[in-house]
């Protein structure tokens, strides 16, 4: 019994720290002794991640957080990282019910894209606690600002700091998580910190309908700022308080010696071209979205619109040219873009979310008679707007478990598995293929089905695409490849919505158009916005107006599931092709082969 009470020490320790049981040296003095992989050649494999790490004095303090902290103080962490996503979860899917104005979401949406490569970048400069405390205070403070609005340029100035500290609180966990655990834990590691938002399926319908029913809106914010300190300030000073206490007189950063050096290791010209590229994308998307299928000066085929596309899509290009041409400098992003493995999981993280938010919403949106209504001769009645809400989360919960199944199988075969990745988009493509049968009409078990089947594959598909981004890169680029992950996941969301947008306000225009010739495009908006939350309840059953919408959703609604299924074939592809499987060892990335205090492990190999 001892020894296996021993064994299974040995065992929790290996999942967050395989250093600390390799006999690392403490401030206890005891011996260190570390296993390196040699090279047949004598060449070194952190020529250029060394001069990378001097550069970045943040990962030398990560590494040096990880030779102090036990395995406690690490699980402690993690508990915390875990309530801190599901509190920045719970709030971004509730408050945003309440924003004034659609135009305040442009703002949010560019700073929401591009900040967590400012975040990553900051981080490996300062520091990750550093980084998370500049987070918070930009959370909290829009938080503040939002509840204590009085006029929308103040709700505007809120919201804009409420999503550039959301966008922190999201990445800097995914990074933190990377930091200290090893390979084959970090998929669990990841999926389980993630599995407590999947509490806010049922906790954020009820507290939308509450306080948009008595008005008590700003309650919300205030809330939430009061119980944020106590998620985000502990892991804060842990981190602060392990580095400051490890790093003192080891960090000194050969580009820290002039300001000029200084500012070219933050590369601003640079993410200045990245910045202006993502945000002319946003704006296009942006316009394309509201012109709601018609012929404006913002929709997708105006001028406007088309030379922002453009213009956005040109300077992505131009940026990585950019970085590629300093490939020399150790603060660029060259590394990240000369690596293949890495290209194919930053397109496949595109072309996921893209094929996905294509149709997603309006499966839910042509099918919301199954579960708003219950239609009878004498009188519809109105579901609860929470079960709706319930209803539509279903892809959402199916995923965040089905991460957690990939996590520990992960954990069980220490593979970072290609399969696991084309498994996944293939369920994902199965789940929105199914919805395509019989034109649209499916019954309530068929759609739940079917969303669960979309949620399996997101899960496992999100899961993998993190997990093989971080392995293939040495650790000073791990907080710029996840930064990426998230900017390129973003991106196919949000043009992915926007083209669903075009294409559903676009067609049923068209097709009711032809059957009520008498009203008005600006009415037949009007109409298709409103069901079935607004004047939809009033219909009778047999109003022709209510059957020509239902009909009409039905068609339209095929027709993005049938582009949703041809588009989540591009990732299948690419995973195929040009991702590898990678092996799950206990050390920080599958490159350089690093532990977690930042040592090399060497396996002396044996001649035959």
């Amino acid at each position: 019994m001892p020894a296996l009470k021993i064994e299974r020490q040995r065992f929790m320790t290996d999942i967050i720290n395989p250093s600390l049981s390799s006999h690392s040296t403490r401030d206890d003095g005891s011996a260190s002794t570390h296993l390196h992989r040699s090279h047949s050649d004598g060449s070194s494999p952190l020529v250029l991640g060394s001069d990378a790490s001097t550069t970045n004095p943040g990962i030398t303090k990560i590494h040096s957080a990880n030779a102090s902290w036990g395995k406690r103080t690490v699980w402690v962490i993690l508990i915390l990282l875990g309530c801190l996503i599901f509190i920045g979860s719970l709030e971004n899917m509730s408050n945003p019910q309440f924003a004034f104005s659609a135009s305040i979401f442009l703002d949010g949406y560019v700073f929401a894209a591009i900040t967590p490569i400012y975040y990553a970048k900051f981080s490996d400069r300062v520091g990750r606690g550093e980084a998370l405390s500049v987070a918070f205070v930009f959370y909290f403070l829009g938080l503040i600002l939002m509840g204590s609005a009085r006029h929308s340029p103040q709700v505007s100035a809120g919201d804009v700091l409420r999503y550039i500290g959301h966008a922190g609180v999201s990445v800097l966990p995914a990074i933190l998580i990377a930091d200290i655990t090893t390979l084959r834990f970090r998929g669990l590691a990841l999926s389980l910190t993630s599995l407590l938002p999947l509490i806010n399926t049922f906790l954020w319908p009820p507290m939308v309908t509450g306080l948009g029913q008595t008005n008590t809106w700003r309650f919300g914010f205030f809330t939430f700022a009061i119980i944020l300190p106590f998620f985000v300030l502990p892991i804060v000073a842990l981190v602060v308080m392990a580095q400051r206490k490890w790093s003192k007189g080891e960090v000194v950063s050969s580009s820290s010696t002039s300001l000029a050096g200084r500012v070219a290791a933050l590369d601003l010209l640079g993410l200045s071209i990245l910045t202006v590229s993502v945000a002319f994308i946003i704006v296009a998307a942006y316009f394309g979205r509201i012109s709601y299928g018609q012929k404006t000066s913002t929709s997708w085929d105006s001028p406007t619109v088309i030379v922002l596309l453009v213009l956005g899509l040109l300077l992505f290009p131009a940026f990585v040219l950019f970085e590629l041409k300093w490939k020399k400098s150790p603060v660029s992003y060259a590394r990240l873009f000369q690596s293949k493995i890495v290209l194919a999981i930053l397109a496949v993280a595109f072309f996921q979310q893209f094929a996905l938010l294509v149709s997603v919403d309006y499966q839910f949106m042509a099918h919301c008679e199954l579960f708003c209504f219950h239609v009878s001769r004498a009188s519809p009645q109105r579901l609860g707007s929470a079960s709706a809400f319930y209803l539509r989360d279903a892809l959402r919960m199916t995923s965040y478990g089905a991460a957690v199944v990939a996590g520990v199988t992960m954990l069980l075969t220490r593979r970072s598995s290609k399969w696991l990745l084309v498994a996944g988009l293939v369920v994902q493509l199965v789940g929105t293929g199914i919805m395509i049968r019989r034109g649209g009409a499916v019954d309530k078990a068929e759609f739940i089905v079917c969303q669960i089947i979309q949620g399996i594959g997101a899960g496992f598909a999100h899961l993998a695409i993190i997990v093989a981004a971080q392995a293939s890169v040495i650790h000073v680029d791990v907080a710029s490849i996840t930064a990426f992950v998230f900017l390129l996941g973003f991106l196919g969301e949000y043009i992915g919505s926007s083209i669903g947008i075009e294409v559903w306000y676009k067609r049923l225009l068209s097709i009711l158009g032809t059957q009520f010739p008498d009203k008005t495009t600006a009415e037949l908006i009007n109409e298709i916005r409103s069901w079935p939350y607004g004047s939809g309840y009033g219909y009778p059953s047999a109003d022709p107006m209510a059957d020509a919408l239902k009909a009409a959703f039905k068609t339209v609604s095929v027709r993005l599931c049938i582009i949703s299924t041809c588009l989540t074939i591009i990732p299948i592809a690419i995973a195929f092709f040009f991702v590898q499987t990678i092996e799950l060892g206990s050390t920080q990335n599958a490159v350089d082969h690093q532990t977690l205090d930042g040592k090399t492990e060497r396996v002396e190999e044996t001649q035959v």
